[in-house]
């Protein structure tokens, strides 16, 4: 299977909330890169939507970017660790985009 990925994803285990049009939910962050995230939740958006995420950086950047829902898992795979969730790309950050490029740098 080929790797899609234009980032390295990086683990990470941080809460975030998670807003669309209808819906606002605190999650957990699995992993993140420059383009996107996964983000463990048992009742994933649906993809196509368009989220804003917010969450804190460990030494407290506070970010905020819109994204897109492109997959969701609402069954785990029991063959693989995938867990269920949802993975987002980042389309535009509303707030702390130097922040996070500095994080992720790290």
């Amino acid at each position: 299977m080929e790797c899609r990925r234009e980032h390295d994803r990086i683990p990470c285990d941080l809460r975030c909330w998670c807003e669309s049009e209808q819906t606002t939910a605190y999650l957990k962050m699995a992993n993140v890169s420059r383009g996107g995230c996964f983000i463990r939740t048992a009742i994933p958006f649906t993809p196509g939507d368009h989220v804003v995420v917010s969450f804190t950086t460990p030494g407290y950047q506070a970010i905020s970017v819109e994204a897109e829902v492109v997959w969701a898992v609402t069954t785990p795979d029991m063959r693989t660790t995938m867990n269920t969730g949802m993975g987002l790309k980042f389309l535009h950050f509303v707030q702390g985009e130097q922040g996070f490029q500095g994080w992720i740098d790290c």
